[in-house]
């Protein structure tokens, strides 16, 4: 900040300032003005010309406050002016006294150049590559960094023409997992092929939403429905275990998107205990292996629960909207029952035991 101070002179002035009981107006200014200020400053009260220690304690107290600049750096600009009569700011000028530069941007590209072709060894070795480059094989190019040292090749691996020089793009790779097979899903007309998708309702000011578990059989389109609060493997796990048990048939293969609710090893060994044969998922750049499920998100899940937020504490009675009232009225075609009563875990009760052999 500039401070106005025509109206603080005297070394009262400046403890009236301090204590907050004088007024003044302050704008805002760069680097530059704030040195401009200090030394205007020093030279009004005399810093250097017998002030006392008391004095001056007040004045660096009073440029402290005004400039927000530390006791160090304070001293530094104090001394700067003491001994120059000046203080400028040297930060954007070049050094008077600057060190001769021995490699150049070319010797950095050269550099990089040698690194591309073997592969970036280490110091020595690349010295050697450089010695025998310009010994052996006569390449001029090589006659300045001949004699580099092994400490000085890593320099110039820092530098920006080096980098720029040495700058590669790569495809990014996907995570490889090997749960699951990586395709969609070939039922060839017989029922138990079903599709899963999360989906969520949503966060409201920091609250994370219900989410809704949706499963759908791709020949006979039966469908089952679940909501719970998180997508942990303590909430999945048994619910997806229920949603499987709750179909009237057995359910041979089990696909899902590459989301890790579903491609890990604790649902993995659900559907292993549960016999179920299959286990796939969805290809990249393959959005119809799993478009049956996305477009009943759309069509009984928004449609039915719509788009607003759903806390994770309502995800209970969400369920058992699901379970009992939502779930039958989407069965379709012969697996139809929507008179068979359900656990609150969503599975059939009273249903005989399946034999998974």
């Amino acid at each position: 900040m500039t401070l106005c101070t025509e109206r603080i002179r005297t070394l009262d002035d400046i403890r009236a300032f301090l204590d907050g009981s004088e007024a003044a107006d302050i704008t805002p200014h760069g680097r530059e003005a704030a040195y401009a200020f200090i030394e205007r400053a020093l030279v009004r009260f005399r810093y250097h010309l017998g002030l006392s220690r008391a004095g001056k304690g007040l004045v660096r107290e009073f440029l402290a406050k005004v400039t927000g600049y530390s006791d160090s750096q304070l001293s530094r600009l104090i001394a700067r002016q003491r001994r120059t009569g000046r203080i400028r700011d040297h930060r954007l000028r070049p050094p008077a006294r600057p060190f001769a530069t021995v490699y150049t941007t070319a010797d950095a590209v050269l550099l990089a150049e040698v690194d591309e072709a073997f592969g970036q060894l280490s110091g020595p070795a690349t010295k050697r590559i450089l010695w025998r480059q310009y010994h052996v094989f006569g390449d001029e190019r090589f006659k300045r960094p001949v004699g580099i040292s092994n400490g000085h090749i890593y320099n110039l691996r820092g530098r920006r023409a080096y980098r720029s020089a040495r700058t590669t793009f790569r495809a990014t790779r996907g995570a490889i997992s090997s749960i699951g097979k990586r395709r969609r899903p070939r039922p060839e007309g017989r029922p138990g092929f079903v599709r899963v998708d999360t989906v969520h309702s949503g966060d409201r000011d920091g609250e994370k939403g219900a989410y809704v578990i949706n499963m759908i059989d791709e020949v006979t389109q039966f469908q089952q429905l679940a909501a719970v609060p998180r997508i942990t493997e303590h909430f999945m796990v048994p619910v997806l275990a229920a949603l499987v048990g709750a179909f009237p048939f057995r359910v041979l293969g089990f696909h899902a998107d590459n989301g890790s609710e579903y491609i890990n090893h604790r649902v993995a060994a659900m559907l292993n205990k549960l016999r179920v044969e299959e286990f796939t998922k969805s290809r990249p750049r393959r959005s119809n292996d799993n478009a049956l499920v996305e477009s009943k998100n759309g069509n009984v899940v928004r449609r039915w629960l719509g788009h607003s937020h759903i806390p994770e504490h309502l995800a209970p009675p969400a369920n058992a909207f699901l379970r009992d009232f939502l779930s039958p009225s989407t069965i379709t075609g012969p697996a139809s029952s929507p008179s068979r009563s359900r656990s609150p875990t969503g599975a059939a009760v009273g249903s005989t035991p399946r034999n998974w052999s």
